[in-house]
């Protein structure tokens, strides 16, 4: 069975203290389960808010589906979301 598992879970199974700690980190690491989770879910190479986060995710992929062979800009006014989407290959538009 394949199971999605979003940041509030993976978190609580590293986090002993929460209450809940031990079912979820059970159903995390049972082998019966293919547990999917998102990027944004371990976004540990730019320090990204989530809703930035969740921006540059949708430039990368559906933005690049739209585009197809066109180039694909990224337009942003947050320096660090700029360095996470010059990091991922984008352009910046304009020049941050």
């Amino acid at each position: 069975m394949i199971a999605y598992a979003d940041t509030s879970a993976i978190a609580r199974a590293y986090m002993p203290d929460e209450p809940g700690h031990e079912r979820v980190r059970r159903a995390l690491f049972d082998e019966r389960w293919t547990v999917l989770t998102s990027v944004l879910a371990v976004c540990d190479r730019h320090p990204l808010r989530a809703l930035d986060a969740l921006h540059l995710a949708v430039a990368l992929v559906d933005g690049a589906r739209v585009a197809g062979d066109a180039p694909l800009a990224f337009l942003t006014c947050d320096a660090r979301q700029a360095g996470a989407a010059r990091a991922c290959g984008l352009e910046l538009l304009p020049e941050a």
